[in-house]
């Protein structure tokens, strides 16, 4: 008895020291991967920083920092020197003479770059004769002439400006002089003529020296070449940035693609590409993004200029106080440095080494964007980079949760693999660390195979020696079973042999005690089910005559309510049209006694009798006939209903509905309903039973709608399981929880005395037709919110 007990602990312990240390080899896998992804996380956390520091290292180049402070403020620098220009022109020169009405100078494309007068500032006047001449005259001086915008005679005194250094010429120098007329110096109130020609000789002369004078001063000279030249010394800073970027930083690591600088709006000023300087990239994330957050590095995406996959860091340039931003200075990548994270390390920057160490066969490190797209390359797909989609379990959780998971999940090739991943919350990134089930486990499965192998020759032992123990212990109980089966068949008279005092034995005697006891309860069931059959019998027979004279009680009362109401009505009949008779006469009394003559006292008698009492009485019993009839006809109705042979028939709900409706089209019309019908499923039933149902429905429908508002019915209809249900929405006033049991009643109504017209039996009806049917009807409603009416019919 304890060999097997012994060899079956033996099997539960190889089995439980299986179960431990393939769970203890399934953590070291997912502890492996859990720390590489935490490692490659870290790797991207410094790859990140590096490129940081040397985008940032390059913004704080003092050259190309100058150099594009040069280039991006040369219009704030032409807008300075020529304010510094105008104010020397008009505080210094203008001054010195009265006669002076205008200083200003020239470019030599005939443009007015400075001026005394600030609305001539851009105005070309290079047709005009002190420009156009001044280049072959040491002087220039116009003959006097009228000026419109003056509107003085002025003479013009004109002269090149020469740079310092070289003597170029770098624009021309304006004087326009009043001209004045010489006074009267002779005899008689006329000049001599040799006056006047003195007088313009010295004019000539003076303000020709002065003109000479003004084009000497070193202050105008260099201003005038600073707003001149600006164009050429921008030309020779983008070209010395160029070849700085090209010769002193893109060297500095191989993974550049391109350094270049933008100006403030998004146009490139200097690249190591020539064919790259002037590109608008204004639109570019990574200048926007700049603009708004200082520095940036970019997602992964392709290039068309380099045809291959880049990602751009960049940072803004600032002035050398450092207050306000000159450009944005951008260092494009290309993937390879990605690659370098996950493939073999990034020993260039980060003097890291390999990460694939102990990943075997199928092991893989790679990242993937916030668009599901690999981003670094896949150790089993080609040309993955962007083109392939990772939607997997690990990257959805990195996504979802900000943090990562670990687990067993599909991976992007539909293979079954251990993964971890985390979050790279700052480039919204998931970085992945993966292995192959078949892989990771294959030790699990070596020690499954030993195990499955010694549990199954374990068993076979212990089956060997199960059967020679059980050989003794089976041959009694195999009587026992056939006992049994003879029980089962009714013989209750058969008896085991109870020979052995063991548990076989014990167990013999209780089976014949048992016997005994199922034969006295087999006989006592019998008895009890011939008793209970025939109380059954003899219920179901009083049920039946009841329903039966319930049946015949239900036709006899709608006899009776059908007799009652049609045989009332033919006296309320009579009381009707006998009131209306006296009525008549009533009126022909007052025109008998109007005509003949009565006492006073006597006429007002007979006026209070004949024009209050009577016609009071008259009234209320025109009313109270009136009131009985309406009753009565509703009875009459109601019974009528119960009498008539239904024709079903499949129904078009959609065609029944639309002629319902168009017999309320002058009350639409009237009232503005909004009436909206859905497409309807068809059911069964009789044809105008139904259109009776959808008429009282609608109808109540009207009565009840607040007409406050804009009123709206809508009919729909769906399908459920063996009925349809169609469902009539309105509005309305509503209907309070504790009426919703009542409106169905007969003579029931919701307020009496509200103005309403109608008995109360619309629904009583309603209802009645349905019950007919195999259908219900049920209300949903608020005080306040309208009512929704559900009618259900066979499909």
């Amino acid at each position: 008895m304890f060999l097997p007990m012994d060899i079956l602990i033996w099997i539960i312990m190889v089995v439980t020291v299986y179960y431990f240390v393939s769970k203890t080899v399934k953590q070291n896998v997912f502890d492996q991967l859990e720390f590489a992804a935490d490692v490659l996380s870290g790797h991207i956390h410094l790859f990140l920083e590096k490129k940081k520091e040397r985008i940032i290292d390059f913004s704080s180049d003092g050259f190309i920092r100058d150099c594009t402070e040069e280039i991006t403020m040369k219009e704030n620098r032409r807008e300075y020197y020529t304010t510094a220009l105008k104010n020397h022109l008009i505080t210094n020169k203008k001054s010195l003479q009265p006669g002076i009405l205008e200083v200003f100078v020239v470019d030599l494309k005939g443009k007015v770059i400075a001026s005394t007068d600030k609305s001539r500032v851009g105005e070309d006047v290079s047709n005009k004769g002190y420009f156009s001449k001044a280049e072959y005259l040491s002087a220039f001086v116009s003959d006097p002439h009228y000026d419109a915008h003056l509107k003085e005679i002025l003479i013009d005194f004109s002269t090149l400006l020469l740079n310092k250094v070289e003597r170029e010429h770098i624009g021309v120098i304006v004087n326009r002089i009043r001209f004045e007329q010489q006074e009267d110096r002779g005899r008689g109130g006329a000049s001599t003529q040799q006056d006047t020609e003195g007088y313009y000789s010295h004019l000539i002369a003076v303000n020709k020296s002065r003109v000479i004078d003004f084009s000497s001063d070193g202050f105008i000279r260099d201003c005038a070449e600073e707003i001149v030249k600006r164009e050429n010394r921008v030309r020779h800073y983008t070209n010395s940035l160029n070849k700085h970027l090209i010769m002193n930083k893109k060297p500095l690591n191989p993974d550049i693609l391109e350094v270049f600088v933008v100006d403030l709006d998004g146009k490139v000023i200097s690249s190591t590409e020539n064919g790259l300087i002037d590109k608008d990239v204004s639109g570019e994330v990574y200048f926007s993004e700049t603009m708004n957050r200082d520095s940036y590095i970019s997602n992964l995406h392709y290039s068309p200029e380099f045809k291959q996959n880049s990602y751009e860091t960049a940072r803004l340039l600032l002035s050398k106080e450092g207050q306000e931003p000159i450009g944005i200075i951008v260092n494009r990548y290309n993937s390879d440095s990605l690659r370098k994270v996950t493939r073999s390390g990034i020993r260039e920057e980060l003097e890291q080494e390999k990460l694939l160490t102990g990943f075997g066969e199928t092991g893989e490190l790679y990242i993937v964007n916030r668009d599901k797209l690999m981003i670094t390359e896949s150790r089993f797909i080609k040309d993955a980079i962007l083109k392939q989609v990772v939607d997997t379990v690990g990257v959805r959780a990195a996504f979802e949760n900000g943090v990562g998971m670990i687990g067993i999940y599909s991976d992007y090739r539909g293979i079954q693999i251990l993964g971890a991943s985390r979050y790279i919350e700052e480039m919204d990134w998931a970085v992945l660390a993966e292995k192959d089930v078949s892989e990771a486990f294959a030790p699990i499965i070596r020690l499954r195979n030993i195990t499955i192998i010694i549990a199954i020759a374990g068993t076979v032992v212990v089956v060997i020696i199960v059967i020679f123990i059980a050989t003794g212990i089976t041959r009694p109980i195999r009587k026992l079973l056939e006992g049994t089966k003879k029980i089962a068949k009714g013989d209750f008279v058969f008896r085991m042999e109870a020979k052995s005092k063991d548990e076989i034995g014990q167990l013999a005697a209780s089976f014949n005690n048992m016997t005994s006891q199922l034969s006295e309860s087999k006989k006592q069931l019998q008895d009890y089910a011939l008793n209970l059959e025939k109380k059954v019998e003899d219920k179901t027979k009083e049920i039946k005559h009841m329903l039966d004279e319930l049946t015949y009680k239900n036709k006899e009362m709608e006899q009776i309510i059908y007799v009652t109401s049609h045989d009332l009505r033919a006296p309320l009949l009579n009381i009707q049209g006998f009131s209306k008779e006296l009525e008549k006469d009533l009126e022909q009394v007052r025109q008998n006694l109007n005509e003949r003559a009565f006492s006073s006292d006597v006429k007002k008698k007979l006026a209070e009798i004949l024009e209050v009492d009577i016609p009071d009485a008259l009234r209320f019993i025109v009313t109270s006939s009136s009131k009985m009839d309406t009753l009565l006809s509703g009875l009459l109705r109601v019974s009528c209903v119960g009498r008539v042979v239904l024709t079903i028939e499949q129904l078009d709900m959609n065609k029944l509905i639309s002629n319902v409706i168009e017999t309320y089209g002058y009350k639409i019309k009237e009232t503005n309903v909004i009436l909206q019908v859905d497409e309807l499923p068809s059911c069964r039933g009789d044809k105008a039973q139904i259109n009776q149902v959808f008429s009282n429905l609608i109808d109540n429908a009207f009565k009840y709608l607040d007409h406050h508002g804009e009123g709206i019915i809508k009919i729909s209809g769906r399908k459920e399981n063996e009925h349809n249900v169609y469902c009539l929405e309105d509005n309305g006033i509503g209907i309070a929880e504790r009426h919703q049991d009542k409106i169905f009643q007969i003579f029931h109504r919701l307020n009496p005395g509200d103005g309403v017209v109608g008995e109360g039996l619309g629904l009583t009806i309603v209802r009645k037709i349905l019950d007919l049917h195999g259908g219900k009807i049920w209300v949903e409603s608020e005080p306040g919110k309208g009512s929704k009416f559900f009618v259900s019919l066979p499909a």
